[in-house]
């Protein structure tokens, strides 16, 4: 939240340094939201889930997971590849987390 306060100031005072790009037409407007409407669905059944206390939070974000990669495979955007790619990537974030939380705990 910080930096967007800075950028204001920087641009307010250089009003050079953050150039106004072209306005987005209607049309363009439009052509944005249709193409995120799957996230819609997903993020009601989530955060509906969650609120009704049909699923707890974490439950909630394992659905979401799941819905949003059966939304990828099923729209071509996940390939065998991207989601071998995901899986290692995961699971090397995780293991860099695990090391910081060994790292901070107390041994006695």
């Amino acid at each position: 939240m910080g930096y967007l306060i800075v950028i204001g100031i920087v641009v307010r005072v250089r009003p050079a340094a953050g150039p106004a790009a072209a306005r987005a037409t209607a049309g363009q407007r439009w052509a944005a939201l249709v193409n995120v409407w799957p996230v819609v669905p997903v993020f009601f059944v989530v955060m509906g889930g969650i609120y009704s206390g049909a699923f707890t939070p974490t439950e909630g974000a394992g659905i979401g997971a799941v819905g949003m990669f059966l939304i990828a495979v099923f729209h071509g955007g996940m390939r065998w590849r991207g989601f071998l790619d995901t899986l290692l990537e995961t699971a090397q974030t995780s293991a860099m987390i695990f090391l910081i939380l060994l790292g901070a705990g107390r041994w006695v």
